[in-house]
């Protein structure tokens, strides 16, 4: 698209951030694994990789594991999530079951009611 006539190394972050995405997507394995894929994107490109990454792995039935450190995020795009807190202390589960005040303050010492200025969505709820 508008990057094909760029060098990588005179990309932005985020150009270079979409690139990478472009590319493990091109790769048509069965198992992607990304690190963040949101880091250096706006919000737009953010959504439309989530968008992008929900539907591969909806139908074209493709496992992908992300690792995120935006708890935001992971409500948005993931089905399933392995917490691990601070103390390596760790839990398994779907997201409405993993992202709640007790389990953040469990595993992160994230104060209750912390998460309402974080506006994060589960399954309907904001907290």
């Amino acid at each position: 698209s508008h990057l094909g006539e760029q060098t990588f190394d005179t990309m932005s972050d985020g150009q270079k951030q979409l690139v990478m995405i472009a590319r493990c997507i091109a790769q048509d394995t069965h198992v992607m694994v990304m690190d963040e894929p949101e880091t250096h994107l706006d919000i737009r490109y953010r959504l439309r990789v989530f968008e992008a990454i929900k539907k591969l792995a909806k139908t074209k039935k493709k496992t992908v594991i992300l690792s995120m450190h935006d708890i935001a995020c992971c409500g948005m795009i993931a089905d399933r999530l392995l917490c691990i807190g601070e103390d390596h202390g760790w839990c398994l589960g779907g997201t409405d079951e993993m992202l709640t005040e007790e389990k953040m303050e469990h595993l992160f010492s994230v104060e209750r009611g912390a998460l309402a200025m974080y506006s994060l969505h589960v399954g309907g709820t904001v907290f």
